[in-house]
């Protein structure tokens, strides 16, 4: 099949319960919790679908603003690491994540 026959075609949109029922007929009786939500190793749940219509926000952060792209700051030479933070800022970074010799995660 062409690709192009896909972008001109138009699908049916169908809802969380539509696509569920569909996907416990798939199932042939197996149990749609055991078969297709699984957990994380910490307990998570994981769904099987997710959807951009549930969108969670991230406590404390205003959904407004803008992203911080971050970059590490790590050299313990402050020439070397003046050097990077200029060239980091340059290339985009918003903000820097400093980390000093002997901090836990250097």
């Amino acid at each position: 099949m062409d690709a192009a026959v896909l972008k001109q075609s138009t699908f049916e949109a169908l809802g969380l319960d539509d696509w569920r029922r569909l996907a416990e007929k798939a199932l042939k009786g197996a149990d749609f919790e055991e078969t297709l939500v699984s957990r994380s190793d910490d307990g998570i749940r994981i769904e099987p679908l997710s959807q951009a219509a549930q969108p969670r926000l991230i406590a404390g952060h205003n959904a407004g603003s803008p992203w911080t792209r971050v970059q590490r700051v790590d050299d313990p030479d402050i020439d070397r690491a003046k050097a990077q933070i200029a060239a980091d800022l340059e290339g985009g970074a918003t903000g820097l994540a400093l980390v000093f010799e002997g901090a836990p995660n250097a």
